[in-house]
């Protein structure tokens, strides 16, 4: 048997049968993709594991950065409690600046006078 029979078949193989083996490996990986068998979900958090230390990243800062609420920041924003949208802005304008981490040192006790829920409610 020649090594090169495989070559000549698939040279020989009709654009039917191509898209059919084609649709028949998409079919096998939606069906493995959907049953998520336990092999390959480790394969998959292994493989993941393996290549995040590749990925490129600059070294954290040291130094924390502190955001403080003051008198210019009530003037500007109103009084406090700030809506939620406002301390979600700040969070993605945090984010946009390269924080990685963002803590706060606030309880966000009572439920939020300007959400979409709240304000449909009224």
């Amino acid at each position: 048997m020649s090594p090169f029979r495989f070559l000549q078949f698939a040279a020989r193989a009709t654009w039917f049968q191509t898209a059919f083996a084609g649709a028949l490996g998409t079919a096998i990986l939606i069906v493995l993709y959907i049953a998520a068998p336990p092999i390959l979900t480790r394969l998959d958090l292994k493989t993941y594991d393996m290549l995040l230390p590749l990925r490129a990243s600059s070294a954290p800062s040291r130094v924390p950065f502190i955001v403080d609420i003051d008198e210019r920041s009530l003037e500007k924003y109103g009084q406090w409690p700030w809506p939620r949208y406002l301390m979600a802005d700040l969070v993605n304008a945090l984010k946009l600046d390269g924080v990685s981490a963002t803590g706060f040192d606030i309880m966000f006790a009572e439920r939020d006078k300007s959400s979409p829920e709240e304000m449909r409610a009224r």
